[in-house]
This record gives C-alpha cells, structure tokens and sequence, in this order.
C-alpha cells in the first residue's frame, strides 16, 4: 500500500531510505520471496526506478480520496487472487518469514502486537470487498472497522517471536523522528 500522503512523515515515506534502499524496496524485497506482488498506489510511476529489479504489478487507485479502504478496495477488485496479502509501504525491517507466517493462517487475519493492532497487515479473503463497499458507502475510512466488521482474527505478534525476538519486523516510520532514530540505532 504506496498511496497515503505522509502527511506526519513531512516528504514521501516510501522513498526515505534505509540503509541505501529506499522502504518501498525492503518490502518489495520481502514480499516478491512470498507471492505475486502488486503495488497499490495514486501515483505508480513515482517507482519506474524498482522496474526490472523485482517482480511485481501494479494496482492504481481512482483519484480523490486518500483513504487506505480506497486502496484495499482497489486491490481487492483488481487483484486475480482468493485472498490477498496487504502491507504498508513503511516497514524497513519486514522478513519473507513473517509473510509467509501471516499467509499461513486463513484469511481474514490481521497482525496484533501486545498493545497495537496493525490495521493494515492483513491477510484478507477477495469477498472482504462487499464489506469495505459497505463502509466506504458510509463514509468509514479506518481499516480496523473493517477488521471489526469481517471478525478478522488477530494474529498474536510474540508467537512469531522465535523468529524475530525484538519483534522489529513490524516497526512502521511514521514521523521524521522514528526515521532519524530508526538510523541511528
């Protein structure tokens, strides 16, 4: 999901690097290892430069509105899949590993660490869409509606902890600020 403003972040998150690489590729990175890979953005052409270098298609959202439901939808409409995979563009640390722990459980799944919900690392089937038509047509724009609407079950964060125990795979960069300590640490 490449179609949010960065409103808190200040420029366009998804091209801030880390560790030479900007996010967007760190997650195209992970997520090519698991399944077909689509972007899901206003503006794809913005990522002409990951042409050739991962395997991957692209989702555009309709103008307007810019709303992570707008893009779920569009994904959910275009995407030839039974269920689909949804991931920010912000998380420089995701594994293939915890992608494919994510898919491993039946859709629709979304990702809780002990204080957080992660609205938008979900694993959802392709009817989710007549649900998020539902919320759009009532002007409902925030993602854990959906996941209160659909029962989603939350996956537990710490029973991946084996594989990631400082449970950094899900550590998103909002603020300037948690991007110049993320680079610091």
């Amino acid at each position: 999901m490449c179609g949010g403003r960065s409103s808190r972040f200040g420029a366009d998150k998804t091209l801030a690097t880390f560790n030479g690489r900007p996010f967007i590729e760190k997650v195209l990175a992970a997520a090519t290892q698991v399944a077909p890979t689509y972007l899901v953005s206003k503006n794809p052409l913005k990522f002409h430069f990951l042409l050739g270098r991962y395997r991957f298609g692209f989702v555009v959202e309709g103008e307007g509105v810019y709303s992570p439901l707008v893009g779920v939808r569009a994904a959910l409409l275009q995407i030839p899949a039974r269920a689909l995979l949804f991931l920010p563009a912000d998380l420089p640390f995701v594994s293939p590993e915890l992608l494919r722990w994510i898919v491993s459980h039946p859709p629709p799944v979304v990702v809780k660490d002990s204080n957080r919900l992660h609205s938008l690392v979900t694993f959802l089937p392709k009817a989710a869409v007549t649900v998020v038509d539902s919320l759009l047509k009532r002007g409902e724009h925030r993602v854990f509606r959906l996941h209160r609407e659909l029962k989603t079950e939350e996956l537990p964060l710490h029973l991946f902890s084996h594989r990631d125990y400082s449970l950094k795979s899900l550590t998103n960069i909002n603020r300037k600020e948690e991007y110049l300590e993320t680079l610091c640490r």
